[in-house]
């Protein structure tokens, strides 16, 4: 509707459906951002365990 295009409102629905997992996990969503990045820029390719679920981020939300 407001994402210019359909790609775009992709990219948008992955983005919340990401911030979502994170929130019911109970992980910060910028935390997690934060790891995922980093392991990327790392070189880091076994993405089923750059999942929110499976990173290993300790900062849990509370």
């Amino acid at each position: 509707m407001f994402f210019g295009s359909g790609k775009m409102a992709g990219v948008s629905a992955a983005y919340h459906t990401i911030l979502s997992t994170c929130k019911m996990q109970g992980i910060s969503g910028l935390q997690y951002l934060k790891e995922f990045f980093k392991q990327i820029v790392l070189d880091r390719t076994d993405y089923k365990n750059l999942l929110p679920m499976t990173i290993g981020t300790t900062n849990k939300k509370h």
